[in-house]
């Protein structure tokens, strides 16, 4: 996925005459560098109103869908988002992730949600600290919980996904700051 998503950028780069320079940065910091025009475009980056306000979309190229993984002694008897309000534990979240609306509107604007999230900058703190028993669970693309289970990067014996949200599309945001329309 991501070689598919590099040649098409390295591709779209040449038709516009520009060179491609990647850059890595998390993604929150990403976020604010495309929205201040420091940098011209991201992948993988969700539609939402705030962000059409400094960013054009081009695609969906991918669907995400998220996942909540957990650990299996704690709150056993969570298994959707409607009833996330209930784990007793802390839960990871990269910083600036946004899911989609059905997490927006179950998660992220539910008060008694909010206050168990713990934002980081990216997926190895996340399940380092999920590992050290730092957090509880996590909030991450379908793709990669299965491949941190299924490697035994994070245990199955200790581990599970609880539940799933419908999948988003994703886009690559192009700066409107740095990038004209034409």
């Amino acid at each position: 996925m991501v070689w598919r998503k590099y040649r098409f950028s390295k591709n779209a780069g040449e038709k516009a005459d520009c060179e491609l320079n990647i850059i890595s940065a998390p993604w929150g910091r990403a976020i604010k560098l495309l929205e201040s025009g420091k940098i011209h475009f991201l992948t993988n980056f969700t539609h939402s109103k705030t962000r059409a306000k400094f960013a054009d979309f081009i695609g969906p190229h991918y669907i995400e869908s998220a996942t909540f993984v957990a650990r299996k002694t704690i709150s056993a008897n969570v298994n959707s988002p409607k009833e996330l309000h209930q784990f007793t534990g802390t839960v990871g979240i990269q910083q600036g992730a946004n899911f989609g609306h059905e997490f927006e509107n179950l998660i992220l604007k539910n008060p008694n949600t909010i206050q168990k999230l713990v934002y980081l900058p990216n997926v190895d703190e996340r399940y380092s600290m999920l590992k050290l028993g730092r957090l509880d669970g996590v909030f991450d693309d379908q793709l990669i919980a299965h491949h941190m289970l299924e490697t035994g990067e994070i245990s199955k014996d200790e581990f599970s996904i609880r539940f799933f949200l419908h999948g988003t599309p994703t886009y690559f945001g192009i700066s409107k700051k740095a990038v004209s329309k034409n």
